[in-house]
C-alpha cells in the first residue's frame, strides 16, 4: 500500500544519454577501415536538440522524465572518410549490460531508409558517400515498463546506448535480403589515416 501511495510522486527519473566506448566497433571519435583496401572509414555520431531560442545545440538533458515522454534527441551520422555502409543500434543499458534494444515505436521519426534486421541493427539501405550525413532518429519515447521497474528497484537513472558501425563500400557488397547483410565481416580499427599513409 505504501508503494501505491508514493509511486505517482516518484514517477520521474533523470535521463542520461551515452555513446558506448566499451567496444572497438562503436564509432564516435575513432577511425575504422577494412583491411582489403587501404583507405579510411571515418564516421561520426552526433546528437542534437533545440534550445529555448530554437537553435540547434549538442544534446544534453539534465531533467527528469516520465513514462511515454518524448525527448528530442536528433541522432546524426556524418561520413568524413571513404564511402561506406553503416548500421545503427539503440539499446537500454544498466551496469554496462544491455537490457534490451529500443523498438521502432520508441524511436521518434525513425528514418525509413534504415532497415531493421534480426541482429537488432538498423542498416542504411544505401551507402553513405564521403562528406554526406543522414539523420537516424529525431528523438526517443521514454519506455514505460523500464521506468516502473527502475523505481521499484531504486535505480535513479535510465541510460541509452547508441552503437554505430561502418564498413567500406569498396570490395564489399551489402545484402539486405540476407539474414546477415554484412556476411559476418568484422569491423576493424584503422591504425593510420589517409593523411598518414596506408592503414594496417
Amino acid at each position: 500500500m505504501k508503494m501505491k501511495k508514493i509511486l505517482p510522486f516518484l514517477l520521474m527519473l533523470p535521463l542520461i544519454s551515452t555513446i558506448s566506448y566499451t567496444s572497438a566497433r562503436v564509432i564516435k571519435q575513432y577511425t575504422f577501415s577494412q583491411n582489403v583496401y587501404m583507405d579510411t572509414v571515418d564516421v561520426q555520431l552526433n546528437e542534437y536538440m533545440h534550445d529555448e531560442k530554437g537553435n540547434t545545440v549538442p544534446f544534453k538533458y539534465d531533467g527528469t522524465v516520465v513514462p511515454l515522454q518524448k525527448i528530442e534527441k536528433m541522432t546524426l551520422v556524418e561520413n568524413k572518410g571513404a564511402e561506406c555502409y553503416i548500421r545503427v543500434k539503440m539499446a537500454i543499458v544498466q551496469d554496462k549490460q544491455e537490457v534490451r534494444e529500443l523498438t521502432s515505436e520508441e524511436m521518434i521519426n525513425l528514418n525509413d531508409q534504415f532497415i531493421l534486421h534480426d541482429d537488432g541493427y538498423y542498416y542504411l539501405e544505401h551507402s553513405l558517400k564521403e562528406n554526406e550525413s543522414i539523420v537516424f532518429i529525431e528523438g526517443v519515447l521514454m519506455p514505460e515498463k523500464e521506468l516502473h521497474e527502475y523505481l521499484e528497484d531504486d535505480i535513479e537513472s535510465i541510460v541509452f546506448e547508441t552503437k554505430l558501425e561502418a564498413i567500406q563500400k569498396r570490395n564489399f557488397d551489402q545484402d539486405l535480403n540476407s539474414n546477415d547483410p554484412w556476411q559476418g565481416v568484422a569491423v576493424q580499427k584503422c591504425i593510420i589515416s589517409r593523411m598518414d599513409g596506408d592503414a594496417e
